[in-house]
């Protein structure tokens, strides 16, 4: 690319970094909390519906199974509002990066029309640049996903290293 245009080539550069630096990094921002805040939750109902199913009995005797019914669906709902928003911000997001990689790729096609037009390149390039960028963005567009649950993964991280302290070291 940049062998004919080094503007254009900067300019794909730019564009490239946005999918590649700006989109992960702002997903990263805007739902580290939003994460933490979701397992948490999560990791709430599950212990409470754990609780409950071993001590059902206790909470039938006692009469408040209908209260512990209400508490643990109000806790779902708020579960479910979480995951929900972190849905929508997923799907939002696949379709912005979605769009822009279609911006590239009608934006190469175009460039590539306008050499093979002034006579610089053949015309089977407008292909070959077209083809070559589709397999290239479409595996940079998962790299948001990856980084904005990192979160996620650190938990995890530290919950096996906490495990391990108690593993002994083989010889």
């Amino acid at each position: 690319l940049a062998l004919f245009d080094w503007l254009f080539a900067l300019w794909i550069a730019l564009c490239l970094a946005v999918i590649v630096f700006v989109y992960p990094l702002y997903s990263l921002h805007k739902l580290k909390q939003h994460q933490v805040n979701a397992k948490k939750k999560r990791g709430h109902l599950y212990r409470t519906l754990t609780d409950a199913i071993f001590g059902i009995s206790d909470w039938m005797i006692s009469g408040r199974k209908t209260q512990f019914i209400e508490g643990f669906m109000e806790n779902s709902r708020e579960s479910h509002e979480m995951e929900r928003k972190l849905t929508f911000w997923n799907q939002s997001r696949s379709f912005q990066l979605q769009l822009l990689s279609g911006a590239i790729l009608l934006m190469v096609a175009i460039w590539a029309g306008y050499w093979v037009e002034q006579g610089e390149m053949i015309p089977a390039y407008i292909a070959s640049f077209t083809l070559v960028t589709l397999p290239m963005i479409e595996g940079m567009i998962p790299l948001s996903h990856a980084v904005e649950r990192i979160p996620a993964y650190e938990a995890s991280l530290n919950r096996v290293e906490a495990i391990r302290q108690f593993v002994p070291e083989e010889k």
